[in-house]
C-alpha cells in the first residue's frame, strides 16, 4: 500500500484562509477513518502551514528527484545537502530508517513499516518539515507542548526484537479499535509507541548522529552551505572529540570498546538534552530548514579564530548549550598560556583589561584519581614532565577527600584521562587576595570526559526577595592561585605553607598554573552539581594548556579595541613626554655644572 495516489508535490496556494485552519484544526477530532486518509490529512495540513516561497524552494532543490517514486536517502545527502560522496553508510542508512518513518507521520509504529517501504516526494516533504523545527512540528500536529525529543529519539530509534511478539498482539488488538479512535489521541500516544525497552538506539547509531550534528554546527548555526571537503577531512576528528563526549554524557559506561554492544535509552537522551545539551538538535533543525531557505555559499571556516583549545570541535560542543551568536561570532583571543608563558602576571597582562565577560578554557592529564594510591609516589602521566617536588608540594596543600568516598566511574578519570573544563566568568577580573568576584552568571562546564554544567548557586535575600552572588571566584596574587568554587581563599603562611579549602562543587588551579583540582561532592557549595551527579568524585591534573578567550557582541568589542587603542596612544605620549622631560632636566643639570663637564678636552664632536 503506497503513501498517497500522486507522488508531486501539492500545488503552491496564496495563503492559508480561515476556512482552511477550522477545517484543518476540526480534523483532530474525527474519527480516523483509514491509514491513506490519514496520510492525506497531513499531506494537506503541510500544504497550508508551508509559504509558497517555502514550498517552491523545496521543490527546486528535489528537481532532479522529483519523478523518483524511491528517494535515496544518500542523493539528498550528496546532491542537496552537499555532504561528501564518501560519507559513512551507516549514517545514510541511520536516515533512510528515520526519514521512511516520519514520512507516514503520524504513523510512528514499527507495525506500519510496510506503508513506508519506498520514500516518496511528499513522503520526503512530510519527513524534512519535521526535521527542519519543534515548532514546525508543534504546528503540524497543533498542539505547542508536542513532544519532539521523544519524536526525535523514534526517529532515530531501532525497534528491539525483544517484546515483538506481545506488542504485535496488541497491536491488534488496537486495530480492531481504530475507528473509535480520533487523530489527537493517536497524536498523543505516539501511535502506541512505548520506549521502555523496545525502542533503543544503539551506541554507533547515535556516535554517528552526535558526529553529524557537531560537524556541520558551524556552517547551520550560521545558515550557510556546507563545505563537502572539510566533513570529509574533519569527520573523525569531531567523532573522536565532541561526539564521543556527548555520548559518554548520556551513558557514562560506553567507551570504544563496547560501544557496538551498547545502547541509549530515551531517559538518557531526554535528560542529556533538557539538563546539558539544551541546543543538540538546532544543526539538525537548520539543516533541513535549507530545504525551504536559500543560503549563503561562501565557505565560514576563515572567519575563526582558532588556537591549539579553541578548535571548531570544541566550538560545536559549547554551542550545544550557549547561543550559536555567542560562540561563533563574538570571541577575542585574550591570553593562551603556551604563547606568553604559564604565569598569573602573564594571564593578569592579557586578561584583566577586558570588560566584558570570558570563557576559561583548561586541558589537562590526570595524574591520580584513587585513594588507594601513594599520592606521594603517584608519577605524572606518561608524556608529561612535572616537577616531582611541586607536584607533592600541590597534593599535600590540597586536602584529598575521605577514604570512603564512591568514586564515579574510575574508568572515566584514570591516570592518564584526558580532561576539559570551560569556565565562564560574567563580571571582569580582578585580583582579589581576601574577597570573592564573580556573579550569578558564572558557570563550570566540564568538556571531556564527559560534559557536565555546573551553575552558579543562587541566594535568596528574605529582605527584598531577590537572589544573589555574594562571589565565587578568586585571583590571588600572593601563592593562592585561581579558585572557581571556593569559599574561602587558601591558608598562607609566607612561602612555606599553604592549605587550598576546595569547595563542593571547585575548580582549583596553583599559582603556577601548573596542576588543577576539580572536585564534585554534591550541593552544599557555590555551583550546582549537575543535574546528572550521581557520586562523589574529583581529580588532580597537570595543565596542558589554559586559555582565555574574551565575549561579547560586535559593540562591546568595538569598545575594547578603541579603549585598547587609547591607552596604547597614551602610554606613547607619556613615554614622549618623559623623554622631552628628560631633556629638560638634563640641560638644567649641565647647566648647574653637575653633569657632562667632565673629560671636556678629549675626543671631537
Amino acid at each position: 500500500m503506497g503513501q498517497t495516489p500522486s507522488a508531486s508535490l501539492p500545488s503552491y496556494h496564496s495563503g492559508t484562509t480561515d476556512s482552511d485552519i477550522s477545517e484543518v484544526d476540526a480534523g483532530f477530532y474525527t474519527v480516523i477513518q483509514t491509514e491513506k486518509d490519514l496520510i492525506l490529512y497531513f499531506s494537506k495540513r503541510i500544504n497550508n502551514l508551508l509559504k509558497p516561497v517555502e514550498l517552491f524552494s523545496f521543490n527546486q532543490k528535489f528537481l532532479k528527484l522529483k519523478e523518483t517514486k524511491d528517494i535515496d536517502c544518500k542523493q539528498i545527502f550528496t546532491d542537496i545537502f552537499c555532504f561528501p560522496e564518501n560519507i559513512d553508510s551507516r549514517l545514510i542508512n541511520l536516515f533512510n530508517r528515520g526519514l521512511r518513518r516520519l514520512s507516514i507521520f503520524p504513523l510512528l509504529n514499527d507495525k506500519h513499516d510496510a506503508l513506508s517501504s519506498k520514500l516518496t516526494l511528499l513522503g520526503c516533504l512530510m519527513s524534512c518539515f519535521i526535521l527542519s523545527s519543534p515548532e514546525n512540528a508543534k504546528r503540524l500536529v497543533n498542539n505547542p507542548h508536542y513532544n519532539y525529543i521523544k519524536l526525535i529519539f523514534i526517529f532515530l530509534s531501532t525497534p528491539s526484537k525483544k517484546n515483538n511478539t506481545s506488542d504485535k498482539e496488541k497491536g491488534e488488538e488496537e486495530n480492531t479499535e481504530t475507528s473509535k479512535n480520533t487523530v489527537k489521541d493517536l497524536l498523543a500516544t505516539f501511535d502506541g509507541v512505548t520506549l521502555q525497552d523496545r525502542y533503543l538506539v544503539s551506541g554507533t547509531d547515535m556516535l554517528l548522529f552526535l558526529t553529524l550534528v557537531t560537524s556541520i554546527s558551524h556552517y547551520t548555526l550560521l545558515k550557510h552551505k556546507l563545505n563537502p571537503q572539510y566533513i570529509a577531512n574533519k569527520w573523525n576528528s569531531y567523532q573522536r572529540k565532541p561526539a564521543l563526549n556527548m555520548l559518554r554524557t548520556m551513558n557514562n559506561e560506553i567507551d570504544v570498546t563496547n560501544i557496538r554492544d551498547m545502547y541509549i535509552t530515551y531517559e538518557q537522551f531526554e535528560t542529556a538534552i533538557s539538563t546539558t545539551m539544551p541546543n543538540l538538535l538546532k544543526p539538525l533543525n537548520n539543516l533541513f530548514l535549507s530545504l525551504f531557505e536559500d543560503w549563503e555559499v561562501d565557505d565560514p571556516n576563515h572567519t575563526f579564530a582558532e588556537s591549539k583549545l579553541m578548535t571548531l570541535e570544541l566550538r560545536s560542543q559549547i554551542a550545544t548549550y550557549v547561543p550559536p551568536e555567542s560562540i561563533y561570532a563574538s570571541l577575542q583571543k585574550l591570553y593562551v598560556g603556551r604563547e606568553v608563558g604559564f604565569s598569573m602576571r602573564s594571564f593578569q597582562s592579557k586578561v584583566f583589561n577586558w570588560n566584558a565577560p570570558t570563557v576559561i578554557l583548561i586541558h589537562g592529564s590526570v595524574l591520580n584519581n584513587s585513594e588507594n594510591d601513594d599520592v606521594k609516589n603517584d608519577k605524572p602521566a606518561s608524556g608529561f614532565t612535572a616537577n616531582k617536588a611541586r607536584y607533592v608540594k600541590f597534593l599535600e596543600s590540597y586536602p584529598k577527600l575521605k577514604a570512603n568516598v564512591d568514586y564515579k566511574g574510575n574508568g572515566l578519570y584514570a591516570k592518564g584521562t584526558q580532561v576539559t573544563l570551560a569556565v565562564y566568568v560574567n563580571e571582569p577580573w580582578k585580583v582579589t587576595n581576601k574577597t570573592l568576584f564573580g556573579d550569578g552568571q558564572s558557570k563550570i562546564t566540564e568538556l571531556a570526559p564527559i560534559q557536565l554544567i555546573h551553575k552558579s548557586v543562587t541566594v535568596k535575600n528574605s529582605s527584598t526577595d531577590s537572589k544573589s552572588v555574594s562571589g565565587n571566584i578568586y585571583f590571588n596574587t600572593v601563592g593562592g592561585g585561581i579558585g572557581i568554587g571556593n569559599k574561602l581563599q587558601p591558608h598562607l603562611k609566607g612561602t612555606t605553607y599553604k592549605k587550598y579549602h576546595p569547595g563542593n562543587v571547585s575548580l582549583t588551579i596553583d599559582s603556577a598554573l601548573e596542576f588543577g583540582a576539580f572536585r564534585n561532592v554534591g550541593y552544599g557549595g557555590l555551583f550546582a552539581p549537575g543535574d546528572s551527579y550521581d557520586n562523589d568524585y574529583e581529580y588532580v591534573f597537570i595543565i596542558k594548556d589554559l586559555e582565555v578567550w574574551g565575549c561579547g557582541g560586535k559593540e562591546q568589542l568595538q569598545e575594547q579595541l578603541q579603549e585598547w587603542e587609547w591607552e596604547e596612544r597614551e602610554a606613547k605620549r607619556r613615554q614622549r613626554i618623559n623623554l622631552e622631560s628628560m631633556g629638560e632636566d638634563r640641560a638644567l643639570l649641565e647647566m648647574a655644572g653637575l653633569i657632562g663637564q667632565h673629560n671636556q678636552s678629549g675626543g671631537s664632536i
